[in-house]
């Protein structure tokens, strides 16, 4: 699990990079979508392990936290096209990334 979240995480970020160096901001969602909605959602299991105690965070902090970001990507980003092609959506997907590859 650790391993698959930091390689996607790092791919994420990769993908991000690459299109801030190339200038291509707008087309970046249709690159990253599913890496990203991959490895986001799959931070719902953090939640899991938390609860069932295989980590020793408290579940109330992991929730929000996986709740705020699983929340962006599907009810924000998904199905807002304007949304998808901003440089605001690159920095939160770059910033996600420089967070999580180095957590994991």
């Amino acid at each position: 699990y650790i391993l698959a979240c930091c390689g996607g995480w790092a791919y994420v970020l990769m993908i991000c990079v690459k299109h801030i160096a190339d200038g291509s901001i707008p087309t970046t969602y249709a690159e990253v979508e599913m890496p990203l909605k991959i490895v986001q959602t799959a931070a719902v299991l953090e939640v899991i392990h938390s609860m069932i105690g295989l980590v020793k965070s408290p579940w109330q902090t992991a929730l929000m936290q996986v709740f705020s970001r699983v929340w962006t990507v599907w009810a924000i980003m998904h199905p807002v096209e304007n949304a998808q092609t901003t440089f605001f959506f690159v920095l939160a997907c770059t910033s996600w990334g420089l967070v999580e590859v180095p957590r994991y």
